[in-house]
């Protein structure tokens, strides 16, 4: 009914890290279920006392995203006791991409190993394999076909592993792919206006919309032959074997740049 009857409402926003009993995985727990779930969003903190950092959570969550033709599910409502697995689908300038959230709701760490064909019902793309990059610990999973095992290692009481999980087949493979950014929890779904790869002048366009003033990087994964020879930005190859690349940017509401590449 979100969308038509009512807007999702999860609850106030804590992100304050002092006089509260929530510890920091359950904040990051907060700020993807309420960024998946295109709610509206209400911070409950005293904002004059919350300090950079916990500024920056709450920028994770605006605005708040609600991709047109998709909404938040939790893929295995009718099949655990306590389901764990909240997943939206999106379609967006960067591409197709499932944003995934596995969840511990349990007082002690678990581990967790699951298969992209089970994370992703009715799964119908004609993709090759997927791209997999872990939000909360900033780490590029590697490649997995439909049918590998994705291993969540000790997963905290009460957290999350948030998961960007893009979809590779032979029209993207050979393109540079935006694998996340840390401006919106949705990982460039929401704010990304404009990404095209010329592959004549070998240039990558983007263009990005968040209002106020933003701070952070944009994550690339290369194809293997090519690299970064010219940014208005700071980046840096993070990733050789993987060709991962980060741009260091800043902006006020707006930014529109070009990366070439070689």
């Amino acid at each position: 009914m979100h969308k038509n009857f009512w807007i999702n409402d999860p609850d106030c926003l804590m992100i304050r890290r002092t006089d509260t009993q929530l510890n920091i995985d359950e904040i990051k727990l907060q700020l993807t279920i309420f960024g998946l779930s295109g709610g509206q969003i209400v911070i409950s903190d005293d904002m004059n006392k919350l300090s950079e950092e916990e500024i920056n959570d709450a920028k994770l969550l605006i605005p708040p995203y609600n991709p047109k033709e998709f909404d938040p599910i939790v893929v295995d409502a009718f099949i655990s006791k306590l389901p764990s697995v909240y997943m939206l689908e999106t379609e967006e300038i960067i591409g197709k991409s499932f944003l995934v959230a596995i969840i511990n709701w349990n007082d002690i760490a678990t581990s967790k190993k699951l298969k992209i064909l089970n994370i992703l019902p009715n799964l119908s793309e004609n993709a090759k394999y997927f791209y997999v990059y872990d939000f909360w610990n900033e780490e590029f999973l590697g490649k997995f076909k439909s049918t590998d095992i994705i291993e969540l290692r000790d997963l905290q009481p009460h957290s999350c592993d948030y998961l960007k999980i893009i979809p590779v087949n032979k029209y993207v493979k050979n393109v540079p792919i935006l694998l996340s950014t840390n401006l919106h929890i949705t990982q460039g779904c929401c704010e990304i206006k404009n990404f095209e790869f010329n592959k004549e002048s070998n240039q990558l366009n983007i263009a990005i919309k968040l209002i106020g003033k933003r701070k952070g990087y944009l994550l690339l994964k290369l194809p293997e032959n090519k690299k970064i020879i010219k940014s208005d930005f700071e980046c840096s190859n993070t990733n050789r074997e993987q060709n991962l690349w980060k741009i260091f940017i800043r902006f006020n509401d707006f930014l529109s740049f070009t990366i070439t590449l070689n």
